[in-house]
């Protein structure tokens, strides 16, 4: 399953998909049977002779820095393959990523004073909250309603007051991060807003990292369904291939950085996660800008 879009998958992974594909046909009472703590090598055990299970162990980062550019080219060599054997267009080809903030935290600028050893500083308005945002943008240079990751349990009605677009969608987690729930409620939420207007049959290829959240079964199922071809960048790449890692995060982080000093520099004493909120839409119109991202993906090589 997994194989196929760039990473082979771990005896976790596997045993995971086989406990969901248990519980998506149980309809019985109580708690759906899972797979016994055996059953994955047995499983592997009855595969074709093709698949063997090894052990990736680790190496010297020299050693995986030489062997990574053969692994590099061949991903661009699949990738080039995919393109055409779906026949994807710029329009089609998507990646989605997530990246953190620290909520308030401002940046060094310059600026031009009489009074150079009183100006040196300017407040930090941190409030040491986190969020995780996702976004997806296409090689046309499209982009879908972001995913917000607040650190929390439930959603608060205060949040809600304080975004500037309905299209938005709010994920709460305990530590901030993407899970595979959140994961998977971000794919049906890139579905519906980037789904092709040509036809319900053409493909969509998703470009993602290597993180284990996303390698799930239910996750791969819905985008076979859906006809959207998942496909993962080679392990510690994505800072040189990843569009989304290049200029528009660090652009991100920057306007961010430049809204919290303003703000700052008008006597603000705080900027919390609903200031964060409020000024997103306007940090996001600065950032991704169709330009920005079309030369996203051309400086990747893509």
């Amino acid at each position: 399953m997994t194989h196929h879009m760039g990473t082979p998958p771990m005896n976790q992974q596997i045993e995971e998909s086989a406990n969901y594909l248990l519980a998506k046909d149980f309809t019985g009472p109580g708690e759906p049977p899972r797979a016994g703590k055996t059953w994955v090598y047995d499983f592997v055990g009855r595969l074709p002779e093709k698949y063997v299970r090894i052990v990736q162990k680790s190496q010297e980062k020299e050693r995986t820095a030489s062997e990574h550019y053969g692994e590099v080219e061949q991903w661009f060599i699949d990738l080039k393959f995919m393109i055409k054997h779906l026949k994807i267009q710029p329009r089609n080809l998507w990646n989605f990523d997530e990246t953190g903030f620290i909520v308030g935290q401002g940046k060094d600028e310059a600026v031009v004073t009489a009074f150079p050893k009183t100006s040196k500083r300017v407040s930090s308005l941190s409030s040491r909250e986190s969020i995780t945002v996702i976004e997806g943008v296409s090689a046309e240079g499209k982009i879908i309603p972001p995913l917000l990751i607040p650190k929390g349990k439930v959603h608060l009605e205060e949040w809600y007051r304080h975004l500037q677009d309905d299209e938005w969608l709010v994920a709460p987690a305990k530590n901030g991060f993407i899970t595979d729930e959140i994961a998977f409620e971000w794919l049906q939420h890139f579905q519906y807003y980037s789904k092709p207007e040509w036809g319900l049959l053409e493909w969509r290829l998703l470009l993602m990292d290597n993180h284990t959240t996303h390698l799930n079964m239910q996750f791969v199922e819905y985008c076979h369904i859906w006809h959207i071809q998942p496909f993962r960048f080679p392990p510690h790449s994505t800072h040189f291939l990843q569009p989304l890692d290049g200029v528009p995060f660090q652009q991100y982080k920057h306007v961010h950085g430049k809204v919290v000093n303003k703000v700052a520099r008008l006597d603000g004493f705080d900027f919390d996660k609903n200031d964060f909120f409020e000024e997103l839409r306007d940090i996001r119109i600065k950032t991704f800008t169709t330009r920005t991202i079309r030369n996203s993906w051309r400086e990747r090589g893509i």
